[in-house]
């Protein structure tokens, strides 16, 4: 399959496939894309990414400098902004 997005074909992150819809990549029935990325509680992991170049991402009504890249889950209780929340800033 032809990538026109990432014409250099970097690889930009290495992860494992899922076991159930959890902890990792879920693939389509035929394995052409990915579904998404998920968390050890099955629900989607969040990913912001600075694609203007300017190290701002705006996460939640913040914005947070020098960053390229931002990516949380909701934690246990699959509610975004909440005490359990797993965040990489």
């Amino acid at each position: 399959m032809e990538n026109h997005m990432n014409k250099r074909s970097i690889k930009l992150i290495n992860v494992k496939e899922a076991k159930e819809n959890r902890n990792g990549l879920v693939y389509s029935k035929d394995g052409r894309r990915v579904v998404g990325l998920f968390d050890e509680w099955g629900s989607a992991y969040n990913v912001r990414m600075d694609l203007n170049f300017d190290h701002k991402i705006a996460v939640r009504g913040k914005i947070l400098n020098d960053r390229r890249v931002a990516v949380w889950s909701n934690g246990p209780d699959r509610q975004s902004g909440t005490k359990d929340d797993v965040e990489t800033w």
